[in-house]
């Protein structure tokens, strides 16, 4: 099963494959490219809410993810961030500043490992024995 908040603010691209257990938020805008690969139980928020305000005022922000961006099992993207083009990040991360294209990034906050390759000629697929 996945979850999709306010999916008429969710744009997906051609090609890519969102896997189970997903949960994309698009009240603050939500556009995913070409080719993206989307492991299972991802959540990709984009609205936050201000702390300092009295009446817990909410911030809406955009979320992009780049074509051939890879996103790992159980990773946790905040509100405001881009994932650049060919990016990876890695399974279990929390990212909290915009990825740059064509790097691996891991951890919690998610920094920098190494770069990707250039080179991307893939188109994701998902066959699922049960769903």
């Amino acid at each position: 099963m996945r979850t999709f908040v306010d999916g008429q603010h969710i744009v997906i691209g051609e090609n890519s494959v969102i896997n189970r257990s997903c949960y994309l938020d698009g009240r603050g805008k939500l556009i995913i490219g070409d080719k993206v690969s989307i492991s299972p139980h991802v959540h990709i928020i984009t609205v936050s809410h201000n702390m300092n305000s009295t009446d817990f005022e909410n911030i809406f922000t955009e979320v992009n993810i780049g074509n051939y961006a890879w996103i790992g099992s159980r990773v946790t993207i905040l509100p405001g961030i881009t994932i650049g083009e060919g990016a990876v990040v890695g399974a279990g991360s929390v990212v909290t500043k915009d990825v740059a294209p064509f790097t691996f990034v891991a951890g919690t906050p998610a920094v920098k490992i190494k770069d990707r390759s250039q080179d991307l000629r893939y188109n994701p697929s998902w066959f699922p024995a049960f769903d």
